[in-house]
């Protein structure tokens, strides 16, 4: 699926580079929005601990807020690199007579995309709905925490982390509505396809194990972008 989005996204480039005209232009733009990654593997772990008892708060998608730059090759056309923040986690308490032990999982989350957008009406239009797509790097933290806390004892936190990154593609439906000459307000939705690898390792029996964690989920934001 991320091999056949790609190949659309770089015809997709493609062929917005051939109306080049003596247009070009510089935009920046911030935005703010949610998105719902799946993050399938860390919840099935954390389900596995509910099975035994454990009270558990499942990811449930936070807070996405980024920035991008954009280079009009024409009055419909441009280039846009974007980078952006996201962090989401899982937690699970478990209690017994001895105690109690929080484990926590927190994913963050930094994309770095270059994509392009093609509006669908003139740029004189008010509202203006567009279609884009973008690719690139996704840097990964992933980070275990655990606090044990047993009874007339102080508590013990410790926690390990691990950072990576992996592909990301990101194709993306928006309106634009022009507010001045050099301001606009936009709305955006789109789907992010991505995962990313993890080792697991029983404490117990030292086994360890690999596996994929899913990044796929949507994206809605809203923004603003200002033509320098």
């Amino acid at each position: 699926m991320k091999i056949s989005v790609f190949v659309l996204l770089a015809a997709f480039m493609l062929t917005g580079m051939a109306p080049l005209q003596a247009q070009e232009g510089v935009s920046i733009g911030a935005s703010i929005g949610f998105y719902r990654a799946s993050l399938d593997k860390i919840d099935a772990d954390f389900e596995g601990a509910r099975a035994n008892g454990a009270k558990v708060e499942n990811t449930d998608g936070g807070i996405l807020a980024g920035g991008y730059l954009a280079y009009r090759v024409s009055p419909n056309f441009y280039w846009r690199v974007s980078l952006a923040f996201w962090h989401d986690q899982a937690r699970g308490t478990a209690t017994d007579l001895g105690g109690e032990i929080q484990i926590t999982n927190q994913v963050r989350l930094l994309p770095i995309l270059l994509g392009a957008q093609y509006f669908l009406l003139p740029e004189r239009s008010l509202i203006r709905p567009y279609i884009g797509g973008a690719a690139g790097m996704v840097l990964v933290r992933n980070v275990v925490s655990v606090l044990l806390s047993i009874t007339d004892e102080p508590p013990n936190l410790s926690s390990s982390a691990a950072t990576g990154s992996d592909f990301m593609t990101f194709p993306f439906v928006g309106l634009q509505f022009r507010t001045s000459k050099t301001l606009a307000i936009f709305l955006e939705a789109g789907y992010k396809f991505s995962n990313y690898a993890i080792i697991s390792t029983d404490t117990i029996t030292g086994e360890t194990e690999r596996g994929q964690v899913s990044l796929n989920g949507l994206v809605v934001s809203l923004g603003t972008q200002v033509s320098l």
